[in-house]
């Protein structure tokens, strides 16, 4: 009985570490949409690590695809992952990298494409956490600045490992509960 009790403690422990959802957000801007995944349970204002980027579909030709499968790396101008954004519950207000680069940019290179992703650039290399572009080495100037809109699609919802590990501290709990009567 007291192996029951401590089983169930162990796997309702284990449960919650492994319920940590993940949250994911909807890009989109100039014709270009897709997903961000970050860390984190929920949507609320605070600072989010990107965890993997999706083009979704793409007017200007970008490949449809993800950082994480491989059709997309971290971009140019010595920006480099890990990258986070602020956001205050409405919008994104700084786009974070680490690397030498002092600009506020995100940048994703397709790697079967010759677009680019900027998150956080205007025209002229200004900052400006309001904005995204895309860009193509295939024209030269060739690129499409817009107004960029973020918002949360949903929190991931737990690992099925997560949601049986639940399931057996119950049966633990059920067990202890009925070897006390």
């Amino acid at each position: 009985m007291k192996l029951a009790k401590i089983f169930g403690v162990l796997a309702l422990s284990a449960a919650a570490h492994s319920a940590q959802a993940d949250v994911i957000w909807d890009w989109s801007f100039g014709g270009e949409a897709g997903q961000f995944v970050t860390d984190g349970v929920a949507a609320g204002a605070g600072t989010f690590t990107l965890i993997d980027f999706t083009v979704t579909s793409s007017a200007a030709g970008g490949t449809l695809g993800s950082l994480v499968g491989g059709d997309y790396q971290d971009g140019q101008f010595s920006t480099l992952l890990d990258y986070s954004f602020d956001y205050d519950g409405a919008a994104v207000t700084a786009w974070n990298h680490s690397g030498a680069n002092t600009f506020d940019w995100w940048t994703f290179d397709s790697l079967s494409s010759n677009i680019s992703y900027f998150f956080g650039w205007d025209s002229g290399n200004i900052n400006d956490a309001g904005k995204a572009a895309w860009w193509t080495s295939n024209i030269v100037g060739n690129h499409g600045v817009s107004d960029v809109t973020v918002m949360a699609a949903q929190s991931a919802v737990p690992a099925p490992a997560a949601l049986t590990l639940m399931g057996l501290a119950l049966a633990g709990f059920a067990a202890a509960r009925r070897y006390n009567k």
